[in-house]
């Protein structure tokens, strides 16, 4: 082996002794004995392969990890009442925590409450040319609210990188677009474009993704809501174990004039061009709902109660769980819905070994509750699939009333108790 190879061998040697004998260990504390009261100062003083540990409290902080290889970590990860109560709030006027300098898989969140995140672009997590490992996280009331712009990404917003998340929760987390014209709004949880994300083990639970469109005007208006949970585009999303239970993309027209229109995409997960793969998932009571607030024509559309796929996306589903999901919209004319469960249009989802039963459509009050109403597009059936009209909450024949019919009036009991336990 030629000296230049030696060489090049003992000072990667060196080099790696060097990181794991002078790594530090700093502690951060709010209102006790620490290194540091603020984590940010902690992540400024810090350098690759520190280990930064927070003892609970709420810091009222926008971090940023600045690119560095270090570990940020509560006093105990995987204690829920200890992530519950070691919070980092964003004041609601910008990303909570931040990385877009480059990290990669050694720069590693672990064990946060993380809340009122706020600004237009990832309210909890924004995560733009950078892999960093999440891990042990709850993601929750992060509301993006802007004026005049769209919503992206209400628990975190990626952009051109391949995060890992796992084991976290994201709830409550919101986008809301409001506009007089055209209004957007993508991921109520997640927002993901050119990324191939890793998603395990999470709870996604009552997201919401939400356009609002009105003029007091004659001008006709359109209002397009994608992912109540997660959006995605143009990459290789992985989605393993996950739950996704009360999410909603709602959108809403208010006006005057003709022709006006309201979109809802995918209740849980709206994806386009991407090579998405979901595995050993549940999917309940998540709803796409259209609303046109008006006495003219107008139209409302909501495709995919649970997710949503189009423009020649790849995705394959396999060994899941959809149940009593539903895609509703409300009119004064123009009024339609497609598939309770799954719409594909001009994709390409396989699906696989999977259970569909439950899911349903309602157009102006109307319930539509067949089997032929939860899967519609251009799905394959890759084999092992069952799909059935079995009401979704298990133990219930969906005669909740006990007259010995199932109607509207049981889907009106089922709808109250579920709001109920979403408030």
């Amino acid at each position: 082996m030629p000296t230049e190879s030696y060489f090049a061998l003992i000072v990667s040697i060196v080099l790696l002794i060097t990181v794991s004998v002078f790594a530090v260990e700093y502690t951060v504390d709010d209102d006790g004995p620490a290194d540091y009261s603020s984590i940010q100062l902690a992540i400024n003083d810090s350098n690759n392969g520190d280990v930064i540990t927070v003892m609970p409290g709420t810091y009222v902080e926008n971090i940023d990890f600045s690119g560095k290889a270090v570990t940020l970590q509560s006093s105990s990860p995987t204690d829920s009442d200890i992530v519950l109560s070691t919070i980092i709030d964003g004041n609601g006027i910008d990303s909570c925590v931040r990385f877009d300098s480059g990290e990669d898989t050694n720069t590693v969140l672990n064990g946060f409450f993380i809340t009122n995140g706020g600004g237009y672009l990832g309210g909890g997590i924004y995560c733009q040319y950078s892999s960093p490992t999440i891990t042990n996280c709850i993601i929750s009331g992060n509301i993006l609210s802007p004026a005049d712009t769209q919503a992206s990404g209400g628990g975190m917003y990626c952009q051109l990188g391949s995060p890992t998340v796992t084991n976290c929760t994201f709830s409550g987390n919101m986008t809301s677009s409001r506009e007089l014209s055209d209004a957007y709004s993508y991921g109520g949880a997640i927002y993901c474009y050119f990324s191939d994300i890793t998603i395990t083990n999470c709870v996604f639970s009552a997201n919401l993704a939400y356009s609002y469109t009105y003029t007091p005007n004659s001008v006709a208006t359109k209002s397009y809501s994608y992912g109540g949970a997660i959006y995605c585009s143009y990459g290789n999303p992985t989605i393993t174990g996950c739950e996704f239970n009360g999410n909603s993309a709602a959108s809403f027209t208010s006006t005057a004039y003709s022709y006006s229109r309201a979109y809802s995409f995918g209740g849980a997960i709206s994806c386009r061009d991407s090579n998405l793969t979901i595995t050993d998932c549940t999917f309940s009571a998540n709803t796409a709902n259209a609303t046109v607030a008006s006495s003219s024509t107008a139209y409302s559309y909501s495709y995919g109660g649970a997710m949503y796929f189009s423009d020649s996306n790849n995705a394959t589903i396999r060994n899941c769980t959809i149940s009593g999901n539903s895609a509703c919209s409300n009119s004064a004319s123009g009024i339609y819905a497609y598939g309770g469960g799954i719409y594909d249009d001009a994709s390409y989802t396989t699906i696989f070994d999977t259970a569909v039963f439950g899911n349903y459509k309602v157009r102006n009050g109307v319930l539509r509750y067949f089997a032929f109403n939860q899967i519609e597009g251009n799905c394959l059936d890759g084999g092992g699939n069952t799909i059935s009209d079995t009401y979704p909450l298990p133990g219930y024949d969906g005669d909740l009333d006990g007259d010995g019919d199932v109607d509207f009036e049981d889907f009106a009991l089922m709808a109250a108790d579920w709001l109920a336990g979403t408030q």
